[in-house]
């Protein structure tokens, strides 16, 4: 195996591993027991499925090209995810129909999705509130 492909796959894992340790989605996923933290133990864990998911042919090695076909696969997800979405929020913020989102009504979608967002209503959205983002109590 080449040098610039180790040093690829190994910066892929050590990001991976940082990424399972931060606060968010991710790093609740490594969560495994529920209590709010991620231990080292948790974060191997983790850090051994995510493996075991790029090792597609499961020879105990991860491949430039399942390495490459896991990212190609996830970007995929991601763009069917996001297929769509412009067309509901231009939907949602053209509220008079006319096919154009005027200054007025793109003021009102921001202040709307604020307004959901301020689960105390005090006027501030505090770091968690901005984390939900609106979507309510987690």
């Amino acid at each position: 195996m080449k040098k610039p492909i180790l040093l690829g796959l190994g910066a892929a894992l050590a990001l991976t591993s940082a990424a399972l340790a931060q606060p968010g989605p991710r790093g609740q996923r490594a969560d495994l027991d529920g209590d709010g933290k991620v231990t080292l133990a948790e974060t191997q864990t983790a850090s051994k499925a995510r493996f075991a998911r790029m090792d597609t042919n499961r020879d105990g090695k991860v491949t430039k090209a399942e390495l490459e076909a896991v990212q190609a696969k996830r970007e995929a997800a991601r763009a069917e995810r996001g297929a769509g979405r412009g067309e509901r929020f231009f939907g949602m913020m053209d509220r008079n129909g006319d096919g154009a989102v005027s200054q007025a009504e793109f003021d009102a979608a921001a202040k709307a999705r604020f307004q959901r967002a301020d689960a105390n209503k005090d006027g501030v959205l505090t770091a968690e509130e901005r984390q939900r983002g609106g979507r309510g109590k987690r």
